[in-house]
């Protein structure tokens, strides 16, 4: 049984194999799936919420800047 990381992963890089297809830049194509992402979110859940969740993700995104869990 596949999980739901990878069934989306299956599609992500089919629509990335019709992107290069037709020269589509993969950061548009990450952005359209941002917005789909978000549309099914606020089927179910409140705007604040989704809002919420998303600058949790935000705050986590990885950098080589220190996190600030981090010590020095």
């Amino acid at each position: 049984m596949v999980g739901a990381t990878g069934l989306v992963r299956e599609h992500v890089e089919a629509a990335l194999k019709a992107a290069d297809e037709n020269s589509v830049p993969h950061d548009t194509v990450a952005r359209a799936m941002m917005s789909l992402a978000i549309e099914i979110f606020l089927k179910e859940r409140a705007p604040e919420d989704v809002k919420s969740e998303l600058e949790y993700m935000i705050s986590n995104v990885v950098t080589d800047e220190d996190q600030e869990f981090m010590r020095p």
